[in-house]
């Protein structure tokens, strides 16, 4: 028996391209809202919407609303080739965007409402699933009946937050969900830091970023040292080619004890890699705030007060540094509510190249 196309399928199961029963009568409802919650950072984590999800949240809605008014321009919320549609595997975009015109042509007055409280979201290493319940109500176009129906579906996210998978959460497959790892001294901190900069994946540095302050990546692409303020570790593959290479020379033989002293000439005192606690009460540490404040003065940076005032806040949580001197590079790490943070990856503070 042959396959139907894809949009004939699609046509004629038009109630389910919301994953629901086309029979079942509901009344119509408005959403409850609720107000994100804070959650612990996993590697893989379900929880309800935090402040970070808001930009998800707010691209799901607008793709709805998009399908409401039969927006000729909805398929650009999806990537060039889809995993999965539906049944539908490796699906390209033009094919999407036919089936979707085939249901603009089998139904008018379209609305859609989601139900924000059950919007569950699972960060994983590459990629966003979010997972939801919502009502529609409709008119068939041949028969003229309208129609009030459920569904509940499962929308995966690439990086760039285009859907690469439109699936029934009724029948997708769970994804697991891992315990939450956290670093409860400096030295699990830095192990953490240095597998993950060994094998080239930044994402794995998730476990240590603080949800609430994010983090500081320190370069030097021209005279100035310029911090940029990341909230994602994997927002590192745009600004260094560094973070993301395979280094398994990496931190060997790790020490623990005083720092390497460096100038331009001597460069460092000795080598290796080591970690110690950090002299704020003789140098404080200002290095992110007093780089940015250079950086504005020349009209180098942005004037928003936001990285500002986190780096300030980062610099009074910092108590320990890691460096490698074989690649001059430089972590700092601090203690928030017993738990260790990286707050700064500093590839510009020894390197006296211009």
């Amino acid at each position: 028996m042959r396959k139907p196309a894809l949009f004939i399928i699609l046509l004629s199961s038009v109630l389910f391209f919301f994953g629901c029963d086309p029979e079942e009568k509901h009344e119509t409802t408005e959403p409850k809202h609720k107000e994100a919650e804070k959650a612990e950072p996993k590697e893989e984590e379900k929880k309800k919407p935090s402040s970070k999800d808001a930009k998800l949240k707010k691209i799901i809605n607008d793709y709805y609303k998009a399908l409401e008014k039969e927006d000729p321009y909805i398929v650009d919320y999806y990537a060039p080739v889809i995993q999965k549609f539906y049944s539908a595997e490796n699906v390209k975009q033009s094919r999407v965007k036919q089936s979707l015109q085939q249901s603009f042509k089998a139904v008018n007055n379209r609305k859609v409402s989601i139900d924000w409280e059950s919007l569950e979201v699972i960060n994983l290493d590459s990629q966003i699933v979010a997972r939801f319940k919502g009502k529609t109500s409709y008119e068939e176009v041949k028969s003229g009946r309208k129609k009030n129906a459920s569904f509940y579906n499962q929308l995966t996210f690439d990086e760039e937050y285009r859907i690469v998978k439109y699936e029934d959460a009724k029948t997708a497959p769970a994804h697991k969900v891992k315990e939450t790892v956290h670093a409860n001294t400096v030295e699990e901190a830095i192990k953490i830091v240095t597998k993950a900069i060994k094998s080239g994946k930044p994402e794995e540095l998730k476990a240590v970023i603080n949800p609430e302050l994010g983090f500081f990546y320190i370069d030097r692409p021209g005279v100035w040292d310029v911090p940029k303020y990341l909230e994602d570790p994997l927002e590192l593959k745009r600004h260094s080619s560094w973070v993301v290479k395979q280094k398994k020379s990496f931190c060997p033989n790790l020490t623990n004890e005083e720092l390497p002293a460096y100038d331009c000439e001597e460069e460092f005192s000795k080598s290796g890699c080591f970690y110690y606690v950090m002299d704020n009460k003789n140098s404080p540490f200002n290095r992110i705030s007093k780089s940015l404040e250079v950086l504005r003065s020349y009209g180098g940076a942005k004037k928003d007060k936001q990285p500002l005032s986190k780096a300030k806040t980062i610099e009074l949580s910092v108590s320990y540094e890691l460096i490698d001197t074989e690649s001059s590079s430089s972590f700092i790490f601090g203690r928030i509510e017993g738990k260790w943070w990286l707050f700064v990856i500093d590839l510009a503070n020894y390197d006296c190249s211009v």
